[in-house]
């Protein structure tokens, strides 16, 4: 506005004054008050005082003023002549009208102040916490489980940040987790990828990160700017866990993560989890142990006794753990031979209750009656049956080729149209199973054909959800107890014959 008037002037500048906040407000209250009060004190002077004697001192007219504004009562006593009474109502008004807003001024400020904080923005103050990026159903038993970890350690915390309502993500902890134990979980709200939010959870001294958010690019984002927040802040000892489902992005995942970044390939991990449970009857048992906090879990320590020891003499002097492994100049070996010694700098993997269960005793005498060498039983070819088609299933038939004894088969059933030939493995990449695929209504009576054709053969019955569809949880469950009793009542023909 080029040709604007001092009022519109004078109302823009107070505007802006106004908008500043609750500062600001006491600020401009602050002011009126002692411009009311200096110009009612001298006013007094001028008159002489209450009763026109002149006796009146500047300072004491002011305070007497003053205790007018901020004191209602003081009126109903007060005696002098009437211009003086009419002075003093006035600035007994102003004093009210001051009041009033002062109090609700404080009021709101205080109301800002909450609803700010309720938004999850403020900053983090904590040391050696793990820091969950992103909240999504799987949140929850990552919580759980860090509960179940920290059970042994006293004031552990662990920050949530994720682009959602702090009070939402509070609410649904409290509703799915009863007991927190000694892990406090503190809340904020975010974006992953915001390297401002980030530094609201304080990565400078966090110990770990876990980033978990359902979309592969945003997890590349999300760790490429916790990577660079990290040697900003001069974070060396952090390190970074994430989960990619697309297999094309694992390379960016590593590059954007450098050497301090864990990445964990969804689809082969459970690839290869599914197949393991299904050949090996009772190790979904063992590995759900394991991959929990529940029971007996796997630990890395650097334990100085076992130095110069082999895993024999350590295991022996392990009294409530075991060694299992060794980390050998940054290398995992798993299962080594009894006679390799531990040297220095190397760490044990341990199998334990918990980390505080490490520590090494004087050997233990064994007993080597109770030992006994079974014999090696050599693989025989056998055939898989999987029901369903998804993403993973290429990773699976890869995993169970290389598990499998030349002249093995697998039988790929599934609903017409939902195979996709060009995401399945290629003839040359399988060498010990032959894949048969097969469309078929594979929720309805009819496949009790397929369970009887091979009943004799088929060892491992793998059932995949449909990537094409994502149908409701309910004929999802629908579906899943169609083929159980489906399959149930093959198997009962089956030995019936």
């Amino acid at each position: 506005m080029k040709n604007a008037t001092a009022q519109q002037r004078f109302r823009y500048w107070f505007d802006n004054l106004m908008s500043r906040g609750t500062k600001s407000l006491l600020l401009v209250l602050g002011v009126i008050t002692a411009v009311v009060v200096i110009i009612g004190g001298l006013i007094s002077v001028a008159l002489g005082g209450p009763d026109g004697s002149g006796e009146s001192s500047v300072g004491g007219s002011i305070w007497f003023t003053l205790m007018h504004a901020i004191n209602t009562g003081v009126l109903a006593k007060e005696e002098g002549t009437v211009v003086y009474l009419f002075v003093m109502t006035i600035v007994t008004l102003v004093g009210i009208f001051i009041t009033s807003f002062l109090i609700g001024t404080i009021s709101n400020g205080i109301k800002d102040k909450v609803a700010d904080l309720q938004r999850g923005h403020s900053p983090v103050i904590e040391k050696g916490h793990v820091v969950i990026i992103g909240f999504d159903e799987n949140a929850t038993s990552i919580l759980e489980e860090l509960i179940l970890a920290n059970a042994n350690q006293k004031d552990a915390v662990v920050v949530v940040m994720a682009d959602k309502e702090k009070t939402a993500m509070e609410h649904i902890i409290r509703d799915r987790i009863e007991d927190v134990g000694n892990t406090r979980i503190i809340c904020r709200s975010g974006k992953p990828d915001s390297v401002s939010d980030l530094k609201v959870c304080s990565l400078d001294t966090c110990k770990s990160i876990i980033v978990n958010l359902p979309d592969d690019f945003m997890t590349v984002k999300t760790i490429l700017a916790c990577e660079s927040l990290l040697d900003e802040l001069g974070n060396k000892d952090a390190y970074i866990t994430a989960v990619i489902r697309d297999r094309e992005v694992l390379g960016p995942a590593k590059i954007a993560g450098g050497d301090r970044v864990e990445i964990l390939n969804f689809q082969k991990t459970i690839g290869r989890l599914m197949v393991q449970a299904s050949r090996h009857p009772g190790m979904s048992s063992i590995l759900s142990e394991l991959l929990s906090f529940k029971g007996n879990e796997i630990y890395v320590e650097d334990i100085p006794a076992a130095v110069g020891k082999n895993i024999r003499e350590i295991n022996l002097s392990l009294p409530t753990s075991t060694a299992i492994g060794i980390v050998h100049n940054g290398q995992n070996i798993l299962n080594p031979p009894t006679d390799q010694t531990v040297q220095a700098g190397d760490q044990l993997i341990l199998l334990a209750h918990d980390d505080d269960a490490t520590r090494m005793q004087e050997p233990a005498v064994p007993e080597t009656s109770a030992y006994q060498l079974e014999p090696n039983v050599s693989e025989a070819p056998h055939t898989m049956l999987v029901l369903g088609y998804s993403d993973m299933l290429k990773q699976i038939l890869l995993e169970e080729d290389a598990h499998s004894a030349p002249g093995s088969r697998a039988i790929v059933a599934a609903e017409p149209g939902k195979i996709d030939t060009d995401m399945m493995p290629n003839p040359d990449e399988l060498t010990n199973i032959t894949l048969d695929m097969r469309e078929c209504k594979i929720y309805s009576r009819k496949v009790r054909s397929i369970f009887l054709k091979w009943s004799s053969t088929v060892r491992e019955l793998l059932s995949l959800k449909s990537s094409v569809s994502m149908p409701s949880k309910e004929s999802i469950s629908a579906r899943a107890s169609s083929a159980f009793m489906t399959g149930r009542s093959a198997s009962s023909l089956s030995m019936g014959t």
